[in-house]
């Protein structure tokens, strides 16, 4: 599963940029991307949700460490 299904699946839209591994979320006039090594861009009220997910995303990703 890609981090844009697994927000998706939590109930955020996103999309993937013209690079092919950034993802971009927008909600409530706030643009976030989460770049592919787990940076997030934007600052607003659901940066914290769309952190938790893409960090829970990214353990299931690489496994345990």
């Amino acid at each position: 599963m890609t981090l844009k299904e697994t927000l998706a699946e939590r109930g955020v839209s996103a999309e993937i940029d013209m690079d092919g591994g950034t993802v971009t979320v927008e909600s409530l006039g706030v643009t976030y991307r989460v770049k592919p090594d787990g940076v997030i861009d934007g600052d607003g009220p659901h940066r914290e949700q769309i952190e938790r997910i893409a960090g829970e995303y990214g353990e299931r990703a690489t496994g345990p460490t």
